[in-house]
Order: C-alpha cells, then structure tokens, then sequence
C-alpha cells in the first residue's frame, strides 16, 4: 500500500491539546510538593501587580468607548476572527464570554454582587474564579469590582486541522462492509491495537471501569448527522436499546449549548471508546467554556468515579514553562489513582519537497534566552509600549529581528507563544507580530496573568513570505530576558527562514500546555492503515519546566518560585491510531468508503484510554501508573521518518500501544469461585474458575504456614483433589493463577477434615453378620494429589480434562460415593460451562 499527504481544507476542526507529558517512570517530573491547589501555608510571593496595557479586556472596553455595539463591530474593531479558532464568544443575546479571577476565593456576597454585573455560568473553587455572561458594556464595571483581579474574555480553544489522507489501497478491514455483529460497522483500531484479539482471550471488555471524556460537545451540534440516540441504535454508544446489550448511557455532567460552537467531537470520542472498551461506562464534561472550568471538570469527573480520563483540548492561555491549573487538576485526580490521556498536539510541520527544510521538522522556535537588538525602523509596536525592543532570532554574531516564513497559500498564519515568568508574575511582555511588505497584518493581545499571547492575521496573509517579529515591552525599565517559545498553530507554512536547531536554539518541537509539562500522558497517531509510521502532524516535545506548579493559598493565587534547577519533560509518551470510522465526524475520505473517518492525535488518545481501561478490568489490583507503565515496555516499535530533527522519544515516546501484548504483561487474573470440600477425614476435593488468558494454576494446602501438598497444574485444570492429609484439621488452600509474565495475586479458601472415625461398634444381636469395613487409618502428614478427572454422568465427554481425581470417591464407598461422584461432576460441569460462555 502506498500513502501520501497533501493539505487539504476541511469542514470539520480536529481539536487537540498541543503535546507531550511524561511518566514517573520514563522521565523527570517535577519533583513532589504539597497538593498544587492548596490551602495550606505556603511561602511562596504574591501576586505580581500585572499589567493591563495590551490585554484583550481593555481593546473590548476600548472597542466599546469607540462604539462598537455588536457582536461583528467589537470583533472588528479588537481585530479577531470573526469564528473558528482565535475569535471571541458571545451568545446570543450579544453577550461576551468571560473568566472573571479574583484575588482570593470568592464569598457568597463577592458572587452575588458579580451576579448583578453579569450571569455567572460556572464557579471554579479550584482556581477562585467564574465563567459568565456579560454584556460587553459593563466589562469595565465588572473588572472595577473589588475583589476581582482580573477580567479575561474566553478566546476559543485552538483547533488544528489535519490533512485528510490520499489512500491508494485499503484494506478489505477497514472498508464499510458491516461484520455480522451488533455494531453498524466494526472499529478500525481493533486490527492494529490488537483489541479484538485481547477481549476474547482474556474476557474483558472494560466492565467495571470508568472513562471520562473532555472535549467541546457532546449533543450541541445541530449540524451532525447522526444524534445520541442514532448511535446507540447503531451499537456505537452505550445506552438503552443498544443491540449488543450495552444499556448503561454516557453521563453527560456539562454540556454546551447549541449557541457555543461546538460539533459534538466529545460523543465521536465516546463512539472510539465504545469501540475498543464496549463495557465501560462514560462520562462526558465539556471543556469548552475556559480553561479554569475544563480544570473543575477534570475533578468533576474523578469524583464521578473516572479510573481513565482523556481530553483532547488545548487552550492558548496554557504555560509551557509551569505546570498550569489544568495540569494542577490532573495532578490531582492522578493522585486518587486516575490514569489522564491527552492528545499530543497535531502541530508539527515537515519541510515540503524543494524546499531548504525538506524532510525535516520544520515548525516550533526556542530560545532559553531572550536577545535583545534594536527593532527595525518600520516595527509598529502596540501603543502601549512608549520604549520596546525586538528579539534577535540570528544565533550567530550577527543580528536579525525576522524569521521570515512561507505560506503556500493565503491564510491567518495562527501562532501561540510563551516566555519563561511564572503564572500570576509577569515581569515583562512579548508580543509577536505579522509583517507583509513591511505592514503590520496581525493583532495580538496577552491577558495579564499568564506569560502568553496568541497572534494573528484576522483578515488574512496572502501567500507567499511572511516576516515574524517580537517585540518586548520596555516601558518599565524591564531588563529580563526569559525563555521564549513560539509555534505556528496554522499549519499550511511550507517553509521558514530559521528551520535548523543551532546551539542552545531548538526547532522542531510544538508541544505546549498540559500535555508538555509532565502532567498527562501525551498520545500521538498513527494511521490506522499504516500503523508503523507517525502521522506527520504529530507535535513532538522536550519541555523545561522552570517554575513550581501553580498554586493558591486560602483561595488567593501566588507567585510559584522556580525550581532549584529546570526539569526535562519528555514527549509524547505513547502513539495509538486514528483515521477511526464514525457516524457523523469528522471528514468524509472519498478513497475509503466515503463514511466519515476521525482523524488527528484527538483520535488517538480516546484509543489509547480506553485500552488502559481494558488493562484495568483485567489487573484491577495494579495502578494507574504500573499499567501505564506497562504499556510502555510493551509498545510497538515505529519509525521515525524525521529522525534527524527530533528523537523518537520527542515524536512517538515508547512506541504504539498494544492491547494483546499489555494484557499479557500484566499478573493474570486470580482465580475465582474457589471452593475445597472434605470428602472424608483424609482428602479434600478442590475447584475454582481460571480467568481467561492464564497459562495453568499452582495450588497448595497448608496448615498454618506449612505446605502440606502442592499441584501444579496446565492451563485448563480448575479442579483436584488431595488424599492422606491430616485429620480433624483446619486446611487452607492457595491457588495462583499463572499468567504468561506474572503470576495473579493469590486466592484462599479454608476447610476442615472431620476427625479420623473411632472403632466401629460391636453389632447387636439383630445386627447384619456382615461387619462394617475397618476404619482407615489417620493420615499420613504427606499428602498427595491428583489430577485424574473427576467421575461424569454417563455420556457427558466435556468434562474428561478438568483435572479433577476420580479415585477421590473410593472412600466413602457404596451409594455415598456415587452421590458425591455425581455432585462433584455437575458442579465442575456447571463451572466448566460458565467458563466457556464467557
């Protein structure tokens, strides 16, 4: 099969957080602290008097002044998008969305007087803030409140589509040709994950377990083709009337409405997970409407009773040089046991052909240090600055204050960047800026609380070169020179003037937010035809973390220290597939079958968590972090088609997940349904139910600490028996099930042998002349066992190997005996058959 990539507009956004975490086990992390959002004595410094010069509220309160009384007038006059990613959000009634930051945690009478000013649509306790309502006009009243610190309009969460595959030929698996089954159409991740494979030999399907999702809708988007309801008819979601019996319905505790955006990606994440974990039960939170409420929904989630939670969205406001609150609620939840998946990011570029950068990763830009030179004379820096300087992207000696890119095509050039001060502690600004012909095209605008901006061109770039300038704000006399990141989230770039790593300045890595800080476990993607190479999109990592995680004090938001010295967050960690079918999301691939496919690492992490849920049903006693752990020793190999720009850890971490192999790798199950019965003073008849995927059981009797008998036995034995033991004795019975790398957690059963019978009375005069059989003598300390199987009913030749011991009767003698023999033989029947209906 041959494959090839070409950009191509799409209809449906692919959302994705930007990439990479790491693993306790695999990579540094920042080292334990108290719990990140505390209330606690902490010593660490308040809160920096940020500046207001430049941020978003003030061009909407300026837009405002100037008068703009629509939704399309502020929009234009603030200089946005008017939709899609980068614009502003406003409901239906004109009002704007905002994040309202307060200095400490709000009290009742803070809330209400907010409540008079605007409509509070979340309160986050987590991070002393709201999400509300407010009608553009009264956005200074509201940020004049006392009590507030800050008033932030929500941005819309970044969407980066991906280039639709052109697939030459496909793979009979993979076309719509329904199985004969329950579902509509199979899951394409089952062939490559090897799912299939792992549900029938060891019996999971992810009963028990809990999964929650993070993404923009669930059942908001009334351009979708197919509803909830459609896709439980079709066995693609559980609920009632789903025909493969999967009736518990996803829980849906947030949701936006239709006027927000969204296009339901959060219900095509459910169908994945369906798809692979069909026994699992879902839960669905909306991370649509900011950040700090996608924060309050992650806990949200685990106090719903998630084991495994996924998001796949990523905000612009995130830190790349600390860990944010969203990070700070993942560490939470992880530290109750949660497993967290996120998407890896769908940001890298490969240099096209032709060009200098052929070949090789070709977006993301970073500098530990800020250089500074002087701006050239056509530079328009905002009007707030009254002194600024430009940042020199030359390496060498000499000076340049461009990096000049290439579009192939006009666009809006979208391009996220953040420089190294702590959340809550601005101590400068740095905002890129577009230039064509030496004109300024873009706007950009910080929110004074967190060190990043996002910039772009709302009325476009045309194709061809585009010069990148940044600009530091110097008006205070500031003199710092953090840490900078910059990566292109449009992209269609083709070329870049600075497209090589040259001493300490890196190319090559987009990762940013909650999946590049050590927090969740980045997953990037794989084509699910081709499952040895990484989707070219996918955003590769090697974070510094400087700062300590972001933290509150009795509600109050400080100013994290920096660490003793930087940490190393390595990314992604893992790879699974995308380019999944689905009902209704999230393009149509013509060379396919023309259904819809969902493609981007988006798809990818809901396939990776929903195996970790498979793992968990199988070895509940493991954690989170042990069978993540797993999955990484047991992940696919995959090649690295960029090798010379970015290692394979930095593109792909351990490899692809693998069901089958995980599985394997984890302790079999223990056994269940033991039970030992006595069948005289001297011998004890043993059964139990081996889990599926088990390679043969060891069993022993004890006495105290002391083994008195032991059996090992071969895959398919659930039933023995074990003579010549002591009478009169109380006897445990261990079983462990051997599994293929580890063996299960042990299972116990006690029984007592009745005491040896005494000496058989002398008969009566109208007694049988016949005597009674003399009485066996005690047992021997050294018992044994045998694996013979145990008497049937005549006929029944489906029990012949249970392993059970057919001499174990012998002593009871008479119909006793035969009584005993056929009650053994039905209850191994019965166990027997359960086992193989499952």
């Amino acid at each position: 099969m041959t494959r090839a990539f070409r950009a191509v507009a799409i209809t449906a956004a692919v959302l994705c957080s930007l990439s990479v975490a790491s693993s306790a086990s695999a990579q540094p992390t920042p080292p334990a602290t108290d719990s990140p959002i505390t209330d606690s004595p902490i010593t660490d410094s308040p809160i920096a008097d940020s500046p207001i010069a430049g941020t978003l509220a003030r061009a909407v309160e300026k837009a405002v002044a100037s008068g703009a009384d629509s939704p399309d007038a502020i929009t234009g006059a603030v200089g946005l998008p008017p939709t899609g990613r980068g614009s502003l959000r406003f409901d239906d009634q004109g009002r704007l969305s905002v994040t309202v930051t307060f200095e400490r945690r709000p009290d009742t009478a803070l809330l209400d007087e907010v409540g008079r000013t605007a409509e509070i649509v979340s309160v986050q306790d987590l991070t002393s803030s709201v999400t509300a309502w407010v009608d553009p006009g009264r956005l200074e009243a509201l940020r004049a409140l006392e009590g507030v610190r800050a008033v932030t309009p929500v941005v819309q969460p970044v969407t980066i589509p991906v280039p639709a595959p052109v697939v030459e030929d496909t793979p009979s698996t993979q076309r719509s040709v329904a199985e004969k089954s329950c579902r509509a159409f199979p899951s394409g991740a089952d062939e490559p994950l090897h799912t299939k494979e792992a549900r029938t030999d060891f019996a999971v399907d992810g009963t028990g377990v809990t999964i929650g999702i993070l993404s923009d809708s669930y059942d908001a988007w009334p351009g979708a083709e197919t509803t909830p309801e459609d896709d439980i008819e079709a066995g693609l979601l559980p609920g009632p009337g789903n025909p493969c019996g999967y009736e518990t319905p996803v829980t849906v505790l947030s949701d936006i409405t239709t006027e927000e955006g969204g296009h339901d990606e959060g219900r095509a994440m459910a169908q994945l997970v369906h798809g692979i974990a069909p026994g699992a039960r879902i839960v669905f939170y909306t991370a649509w409407r900011s950040s700090q409420d996608m924060a309050k929904g992650i806990v949200a989630l685990a106090d719903a009773g998630a084991d495994v939670i996924v998001d796949d969205i990523g905000w612009s406001e995130e830190p790349l040089y600390q860990q944010g609150w969203i990070s700070t609620a993942i560490t939470e939840v992880q530290s109750r046991g949660v497993a967290y998946y996120t998407s890896a990011g769908n940001g890298s570029v490969i240099g096209e052909e032709g060009t200098k950068g052929a070949g090789r990763q070709i977006n993301g830009w970073r500098t530990p240090q800020y250089r500074p030179m002087a701006c050239p004379s056509w530079v328009q820096a905002p009007e707030d600055f009254t002194s600024y300087d430009c940042l020199d992207f030359d390496p060498s000696a000499a000076q340049d204050a461009t990096d000049t890119v290439t579009f192939p095509a006009a666009t809006t050039g979208d391009l996220v960047a953040q420089w190294g001060d702590p959340v809550f502690g601005l101590t400068t600004t740095l905002i890129p800026q577009f230039y064509v012909d030496d004109e300024l095209v873009s706007e950009a605008y910080i929110d004074g609380i967190t060190p990043t901006v996002y910039t772009t061109a709302p009325e476009g770039v045309p194709a061809g070169d585009v010069d990148v300038v940044v600009v530091r704000d110097t008006s205070s006399g500031t003199t710092t020179t953090p840490a900078f990141s910059m990566a292109f989230w449009d992209t269609s770039l083709s070329e870049i003037e600075y497209d090589r790593s040259v001493g300490a300045d890196v190319v090559g890595l987009t990762s940013v937010g909650h999946p590049a800080d050590g927090s969740g476990i980045g997953v990037a993607a794989v084509f699910s035809l081709e499952p040895g190479v990484p989707e070219p999109f996918t955003s590769a990592g090697d974070t510094t973390v400087l700062f300590e995680p972001v933290r509150y004090v009795d509600g109050q938001p400080v100013v994290s220290p920096a660490y003793p010295e930087p940490l190393r967050v390595m990314g992604p960690q893992i790879a699974s597939v995308d380019g999944i079918r689905t009902s209704f999301f999230a393009q149509r691939i013509p060379q396919l079958d023309d259904n819809w496919y969902f493609f981007g690492t988006s798809a990818a992490a809901p396939t990776a968590a929903a195996v970790h849920a498979l793992a968990r049903e199988y070895a509940p006693q493991k954690s989170a972090d042990e069978i993540s752990r797993a999955a990484f020793a047991t992940a696919g190999a995959l090649k690295n088609p960029t090798a010379s720009t970015v290692t394979d850890q930095q593109l792909f971490g351990a490899g692809l997940i693998d069901a089958q192999a995980l599985l394997t790798a984890l302790p079999a199950r223990p056994v269940t349904d033991l039970r030992a019965t006595a069948l005289s003073s001297t011998a004890i008849a043993v059964s139990w139910v081996n889990a599926e995927g088990c390679t043969g059981s060891e069993v022993q009797v004890l006495s105290g600490t002391d083994v008195l008998a032991a059996a090992s036995l071969d895959a398919g034995v659930d039933a023995t028996t074990f003579r010549d033991l002591p009478a009169g004795t109380t006897l445990t019975v261990a079983v462990t099930a051997r599994g293929a790398s580890e063996d299960s957690p042990v299972a116990r059963v006690t029984v007592d042998t009745p005491p040896a019978p005494g000496p058989s009375p002398t008969p009566s005069p109208t007694a049988s002349p016949t005597a009674s059989p003399t009485a066996s003598p005690t047992a021997s300390p050294t018992a044994t066992a045998t694996a013979t199987p145990i008497p049937v009913p005549l006929g029944d030749d489906r029990l012949a190997q249970t392993g059970a011991d057919r001499s174990s009767a012998v002593a009871l003698g008479g119909s006793a005996a035969l009584l005993l023999a056929l009650g053994a033989g039905l209850l191994v029947r019965r166990r027997t058959l359960a086992r193989r209906s499952r």
